[in-house]
């Protein structure tokens, strides 16, 4: 059976990864797994500038009660420190055979160096790995 990691960030841009993920799950009757991966000054109680993280984890709650309700197996799991790190540990610790990101949106820290990242996770990875675009909404 497919397993099918969708590795986010606080990032909105990062829905797009679980949405992707859930579709995906829907039509190969395949188990999903959402990792949420922050640094840790991003999860700092005493922040006041979390809102677009509040909205991230608000909708990645709705994803999974909607996938849920429609019989997928749906995982969530939270980690702090180095993105790329916590995706490999996660994709190898519990045998994924399917990484889905999120390209990153305009003020997403991995925007910089996204290719970089990418192959990183290319040569260290024996999974397929899908990338998913943000849609503009009309």
């Amino acid at each position: 059976m497919e397993k099918i990691l969708a590795g986010m960030t606080l990032e909105s841009s990062s829905l797009w990864a679980g949405i992707h993920a859930l579709n995906l799950a829907k039509r190969i009757n395949a188990h999903v797994s959402f990792l949420l991966v922050t640094a840790q000054e991003q999860i700092d109680p005493a922040e006041k500038d979390q809102e677009s993280g509040d909205e991230t984890v608000s909708g990645i709650e709705a994803l999974i009660d909607e996938g849920r309700a429609e019989g997928v197996v749906v995982n969530y799991y939270r980690a702090c420190g180095d993105f790329a790190g916590e995706l490999i540990h996660f994709v190898r610790q519990n045998k994924i055979t399917l990484l889905v990101i999120a390209s990153p949106g305009e003020t997403d820290i991995h925007g910089v160096a996204f290719k970089d990242f990418l192959e990183k996770l290319h040569h260290r990875l024996n999974c397929r790995m899908e990338v998913v675009q943000m849609k503009p909404i009309r």
